[in-house]
């Protein structure tokens, strides 16, 4: 529920990363406190603090198919361009 109250300011954002070089520093997205960012144009992903108990997850954006960060972790399919990121 959280994602999908959060899907404009995420969409908004995917958006703003795909026509910058560079997603900037950001505090929140939608309604998710961002713990670590990490993209480029191709895509980007964010860790949400807090979450996990044993690990980091957050969601990536990747219109073009699995993420490709550079960044550790795992990615499943959540919606559209929108996956799910773990660090595990």
């Amino acid at each position: 529920m959280r994602f999908e109250l959060s899907r404009g300011s995420l969409d908004h954002f995917a958006q703003t990363v795909s026509e910058a070089a560079s997603p900037g520093k950001q505090g929140w997205i939608g309604l998710y406190p961002v713990k670590y960012l990490e993209g480029s144009r191709e895509g980007f992903g964010f860790m949400v603090e807090d979450a996990g108990f044993f690990g980091s997850y957050g969601f990536a954006w990747s219109p073009n198919g699995v993420p490709d960060i550079d960044a550790p972790g795992s990615y499943r399919r959540y919606d559209g361009p929108w996956y799910v990121w773990s660090d595990d």
